[in-house]
């Protein structure tokens, strides 16, 4: 199934859902199921992007640059940026701005200092982490600090371990 037909396919059982008057719970709403009607089959990616993968989850703050992945997998910078993104289907760095941006939610409700916040998740600066955040998620960090009326945040609350 090409994209165009994927993103039609999709489209059309979301409208079916929504005309349905079916309620979704998108945080227990098994995607594959409800979308195809049945799981698709994994992907299986190259291990060593995997290990890389594993460890943007496990700390996607962390200061390490992309050199220091490409000599974790073992591969010349070049081949890591190209495999990784023939694998993950995203370049590494945008991959790893929207992990990154993604770690702002654990501080949507923490009363602090906008620059302390950008350093804290890994950028050198406000101004770095600010233009971030607004090319992820379509508003200003302030906007989100100040429970913006218009956002609303669904999810589970990250475990701390």
């Amino acid at each position: 199934m090409d994209a165009p037909d994927f993103v039609r396919r999709v489209q059309r059982r979301q409208w079916e859902l929504a005309e349905g008057g079916h309620a979704v719970d998108l945080l227990t709403l098994d995607f594959d199921q409800t979308f195809f009607g049945t799981a698709l089959a994994p992907r299986c990616i190259d291990h060593r992007i995997v290990a890389v993968l594993g460890r943007i989850k496990k700390d996607p703050s962390a200061p390490a640059i992309a050199e220091e992945y490409a000599e974790m997998a073992h591969l010349s910078f070049s081949r890591f940026l190209h495999l990784f993104k023939q694998e993950v289907g995203a370049p590494f760095r945008s991959f790893r701005t929207w992990k990154r941006a993604c770690n702002l939610l654990h501080y949507v409700n923490r009363d602090s200092n906008l620059a302390y916040v950008a350093l804290d998740t890994g950028y050198p600066d406000s101004t770095h982490f600010s233009h971030s955040i607004r090319q992820i998620y379509g508003l200003k960090p302030s906007d989100i600090f100040a429970g913006s009326r218009k956002l609303a945040v669904y999810g589970h609350a990250p475990s701390l371990q």
